[in-house]
């Protein structure tokens, strides 16, 4: 009922009584009594649901009209809207909601403008940015914000600042017209008594049970088991029932379990469990708890609406690439013991193919030290890769790193997130990596420099070792590369070649000082 409250006019009044029986907090754990007026609140709330008013559809350009009241223990409000003068008014939704007991407290002034204050709060996402007029039968607010004297305490300070923020046409309805938020701010008085909801389901042919249960074998080998059988009348048939418990519960035959299972399942679709246990209270046959289980796996209607799991994706293959350098992952190591030399971090480029290993120690992890990394310690030795795979990392989902795939014309993969599986390959190179380097770092409780050794003298060591590790997928890497001609993209290569042609410079100029050829990306 809590989420069609907005469709049922007074749905606080309705359940009143229910409230009353479960509030405080924390809520009591002793058996609530369940008195008449439970009841007759429990029916009357089931008939506002299957009675529930009709919404109107909202119309941007049509008159807002809020109509409040309270009453001295609920607050009431109906938001409403109308084409022309002359349209009649149509519900957009309602509002009701209980006072506390200090609000119960208050003033009749002081109910009132909260009524006003909850109503406009409830209906805020429809109300802000539009004119509207707020109706109420208590007079004396209609001059709330115009008159000169102030308000008496600090809260109708509040309170009223809190509704000019809104709206300052409050107009004053005579009680009798007011019938929608009078309604909804009314104490129940229904007196009709009802009974709650049946134990048992009433779509149960005990008839046909009874006539089942003198032939079916499953009912006969019950007379052997734990089960203290008995003939119980129900109507005007006499069922055999279990009577260990607290009440009979029938012993259903085999032609009619599913029926029965049908009928508890179906009142709310509830989980296995959920099931077993309702069940356990009111019916029993043998293995009822398995037929169950299955019978609720099995339910389609609980399949099409429930997500218990996620299906798990199929793994998809990483394509073995077809020459060497065309497939590259790359990643990064540290931050590291800062070496005498200041590098902190280690870029690693691997490649697919060759297993071969580059390690590039860097001071920074900045997008644009990794690119020259990559451009200068890979790409202008062994070509432009086809396929550049790396984590999601912050230099590798960056702008700059996809604008500079997109020019050597290098398709960029970054693995799942939290999955380092996908990016394996350097991962588990990285340990090979570190061995030959740890000796040289600093102890945990020692500072985070050791001006003595350096760690990236051990590097070429690691990655050597690293690169040498065999595999049994594929062959050793030989150290040489016969036969091998660096790849380079169409695009890559159409602008070294639009570049200027490089100056010419004096015999004796060293070769070193000479500017890079290719175009700075």
């Amino acid at each position: 009922m809590n989420f069609y409250r907005r469709f049922v006019p007074g749905a606080a009044r309705l359940h009143r009584p229910l409230t009353e029986a479960l509030k405080g907090s924390p809520r009591p754990k002793a058996p609530v009594e369940w008195t008449a007026e439970m009841r007759t609140a429990f029916q009357a709330a089931k008939d506002a649901l299957r009675s529930a008013t009709g919404l109107a559809f909202p119309r941007p350009q049509a008159e807002l009209a809020l109509m409040v009241d309270a009453s001295a223990e609920h607050v009431g409000a109906a938001l409403q809207q109308r084409a022309s003068p002359a349209a009649p008014w149509e519900p957009l939704g309602f509002f009701s909601k209980k006072l506390d007991p200090a609000q119960v407290r208050y003033s009749a002034y002081d109910r009132e403008l909260l009524a006003c204050v909850q109503g406009i709060r409830h209906f805020r996402f429809m109300l802000e940015g539009r004119r509207f007029t707020l109706y109420t039968d208590h007079k004396p607010l209609t001059f709330a914000l115009s008159k000169a004297a102030e308000p008496w305490t600090p809260r109708q300070c509040r309170h009223l600042s809190y509704v000019a923020e809104f709206t300052s046409d409050i107009r004053h309805i005579a009680g009798q017209d007011n019938v929608v938020a009078d309604t909804l701010s009314r104490p129940p008085q229904v007196t009709a008594a009802v009974a709650a909801v049946a134990a048992t389901p009433q779509t149960l042919d005990y008839a046909a049970i009874a006539e089942a249960q003198r032939d079916c074998p499953s009912i006969q080998a019950a007379g052997d088991s734990s089960l203290t059988l008995q003939l119980i009348p129900f109507g005007t048939v006499r069922v055999l029932c279990d009577t260990k418990g607290s009440h009979p519960r029938p012993v259903i035959p085999m032609g009619h379990r599913r029926q029965v299972f049908d009928a508890f399942h179906g009142m709310a679709h509830p989980g296995a469990k959920a099931t077993r246990r309702l069940m356990n209270q009111r019916v029993v046959w043998a293995c009822m708890s398995k037929d169950v289980t299955e019978w609720v796996k099995d339910c389609q209607a609980c399949s099409r609406a429930k997500v218990t799991s996620q299906p798990a994706a199929a793994v998809q293959p990483i394509p073995v690439p077809q020459q060497r350098f065309s497939h590259i992952h790359v990643d990064i190591v540290g931050p590291l013991p800062v070496s005498k030399e200041g590098f902190r971090y280690l870029f690693t480029i691997i490649d697919r193919s060759s297993r071969m290993l580059e390690a590039v120690p860097l001071t920074n992890v900045e997008t644009e030290t990794c690119r020259d990394a990559l451009i200068s310690q890979w790409v202008a030795r062994f070509g432009v890769p086809a396929r550049l795979t790396s984590d999601q990392g912050a230099q590798f989902t960056s702008a700059l790193w996809a604008r500079t795939c997109e020019v050597i014309g290098a398709h960029h993969n970054t693995t799942t997130a939290y999955h380092p599986q996908s990016n394996g390959m350097v991962e588990r190179a990285h340990r090979r990596l570190k061995e030959p380097s740890r000796p040289a770092w600093p102890p945990p409780t020692g500072p985070s420099t050791c001006p003595g050794s350096s760690w990236t003298s051990t590097t070429p060591r690691g990655r050597t070792a690293a690169s040498r590790q065999r595999r049994w997928s594929t062959a050793p890497p030989s150290p040489c590369l016969p036969s091998w001609r660096p790849a380079a993209s169409s695009r890559w290569t159409r602008s070294c070649r639009s570049s200027p042609p490089p100056p010419r410079y004096p015999p004796g100029m060293a070769s070193e000082r000479r500017p890079p050829s290719h175009p700075r990306l």
